[in-house]
């Protein structure tokens, strides 16, 4: 007489798609629904892969979240790549620029290689890169009629650690010091910034206080980039000319300011979800629905 095995009910994983899985899926929507934008995009994919692979992984993302997101960008002159609209709530327009694996080494000193075996080593911030890319898509996301979000993305294998939550804090308010008291009674120490490397604000040039820029920016996203998910960490403007909606976005941890203009010279930064770290999202085809494929 044979035995008859019980197993207990295990839940099963569902596969998640490779990134060229989405890539291909991402050239079968472009072909079927804007067939105009797939030659640009397969030259693209030619010309630099890692950017291309980005723009399809976070137009997959926003297609998970119902975010509707649609090709914007004028073919002969160039503009935001998504517009983004969710019924009854606010669109947004979102461009993406990938910070590349090469260009995250060469800029950290973290290798791309992953070592073999375990070990603390250092690295430097890339915040000053990162500034720099906000700077030269500043001018691209000026004069839009709907808020503009900024994805920048990395497929680095240390993402977590150049595109967290701690390049979110110096993305927003530069990087920081500690400065001390010197020649007083009392020895009080301060963490200071110069604002160098802040993305949304300066110093105002007569010295009088701190002012906002790049305010066509509403928001920016940091998306790292692995092989079966992506992290996302956001920080919001804090006087946007278009504000963005991060109720569009809820499961995502941004980084703000607590008022704006800052009271007695002091940036007093909060997250939007307690105890925050880069939300996980896994990889999700993009299929076209049945809705799609009658409008076509």
């Amino acid at each position: 007489m044979s035995e008859l095995l019980i197993v207990p009910n295990q839940t099963r994983q569902p596969l998640m798609p490779s990134i060229d899985q989405i890539v291909e899926d991402f050239k079968i929507f472009l072909e079927v629904k804007y067939p105009a934008y797939l030659e640009k995009f397969v030259q693209r994919l030619a010309a630099n892969p890692e950017a291309a692979r980005a723009e399809a992984i976070v137009f997959s993302f926003l297609r998970s979240q119902a975010l509707n997101p649609l090709p914007s960008e004028d073919l002969s002159s160039g503009g935001m790549d998504f517009l983004c609209h969710q019924n009854g709530k606010p669109s947004f327009f979102l461009e993406t620029t990938s910070f590349g694996s090469e260009t995250a080494a060469n800029a950290s000193g973290i290798s791309t290689k992953i070592p073999e075996s375990a070990s603390a080593s250092w690295y430097k911030t890339i915040t000053k890169q990162l500034r720099r890319i906000v700077s030269e898509k500043a001018r691209q996301l000026s004069a839009q009629v709907h808020p503009c979000v900024l994805a920048i993305t990395t497929e680095h294998y240390s993402a977590e650690a150049l595109l967290g939550t701690q390049a979110a804090v110096d993305m927003l308010i530069g990087e920081t010091k500690i400065a001390f008291s010197v020649g007083t009674e009392e020895s009080k120490s301060n963490i200071i910034t110069e604002l160098e490397d802040s993305v949304f604000f300066r110093r105002k040039k007569d010295g009088s206080g701190i002012e906002s820029w790049r305010r066509n920016i509403s928001a920016i996203l940091l998306f790292q980039i692995y092989s079966k998910e992506c992290r996302i960490v956001g920080l919001l403007h804090p006087d946007p000319t278009k504000p963005f909606s991060i109720d569009l976005l809820p499961e995502i941890p941004f980084i703000r300011l607590q008022t704006w203009p800052p009271k007695d010279g002091k940036l007093d930064t909060e997250w939007v979800i307690s105890n925050p770290s880069a939300t996980q999202f896994y990889h999700q085809s993009i299929a076209l629905t049945d809705v799609e494929l009658k409008q076509n």
